[in-house]
């Protein structure tokens, strides 16, 4: 072969090998690296949307306030006391945009033992403020009012649904790709594997709240309930079986929008800070 032929060969050779190493598949290490900044960027923005949970709290304890207050009024008109009962400081439940499997964060629970506790908890402070007998007139008076009050609506800046929407749909389309598709297919065969019946996060969920005892019940009652802890460790190892049969799609999606979501900070940094403000600052009136 001469010498020219050779370096063509030579060249073509390195052009193969080239292109195939641009096409290769990150490295496991390089998709967690990504998967991580996307988790943190994702995180980021969810605090801008929703707020933090101490944040979100608050806004569920305004809106709380403001019903009881209501109902308050409606049954002073009625020509009955009705007890202040102390806000419910429930537990912020974990934000997963459009329920996507792939987006959910990977953790030891699901928070939903936390929340729950705190409903029960809300039960009982709202028992002991509420020790008063009442006669038959009255319960049809608080039925009658609790209809007639309409619930005050959730705080929400201005602004914010705009965003969420354009993040789902961005969030969406990721998961939707054929990789990610597959990987997601895959996942309920390896929950059900390991003893969990659900073929995606939503369901999953909703499998663990359906093992809790009411929590109308109260903490007073609940807390040595063998039903609850037999619950609370339910939602530990479904967590665990989740955090093994679903990593790879988390990572592997997550990898995908990190730049995603990095261009999503940039473009709307304005409007982030500006919700982030919204939320340091909620309103305290009507």
């Amino acid at each position: 072969m001469g010498g020219r032929a050779v370096a063509t060969a030579v060249l073509a050779l390195a052009l193969v090998a080239g292109g195939a190493a641009a096409c290769a598949e990150p490295s496991d290490d390089d998709l967690r690296t990504r998967s991580a900044e996307a988790d943190a960027a994702y995180g980021r923005i969810i605090e801008a949307l929703y707020g933090t949970p101490e944040q979100s709290v608050t806004a569920t304890d305004r809106v709380d306030a403001l019903l009881q207050q209501g109902i308050a009024e409606c049954m002073r008109r009625a020509g009955f006391g009705y007890p202040t009962i102390p806000p419910q400081h429930l537990a912020a439940p974990i934000v997963v945009v459009g329920d996507l499997t792939s987006v959910a964060p990977l953790g030891a629970d699901f928070r939903i033992a936390a929340y729950r506790r705190s409903v029960a908890e809300a039960a009982d402070r709202t028992r002991r403020a509420d020790t008063s007998p009442k006669t038959e007139a009255a319960y049809a008076a608080i039925g009658r009012c609790g209809s007639a009050v309409q619930t005050p609506e959730s705080f929400a800046p201005s602004g914010r649904e705009q965003l969420a929407s354009e993040l789902e749909r961005m969030l969406v389309a990721l998961e939707r790709e054929p990789a990610a598709a597959a990987k997601l297919a895959a996942y309920g065969g390896c929950m059900r594997h390991a003893g969990f019946d659900a073929s995606d996060y939503t369901q999953l969920y909703q499998l663990i709240e359906a093992t809790f005892p009411d929590a109308s019940a109260g903490w007073a009652e609940l807390a040595a309930d063998p039903r609850w802890a037999a619950a609370e460790d339910f939602e530990h190892r479904a967590a665990a079986a989740d955090a093994t049969c679903r990593a790879e799609l988390h990572h592997h999606v997550m990898a995908a929008a990190q730049p995603v979501l990095a261009g999503f900070e940039a473009r709307h940094a304005v409007a982030l800070a500006a919700l982030r403000r919204a939320w340091a600052e909620p309103p305290t009136g009507p």
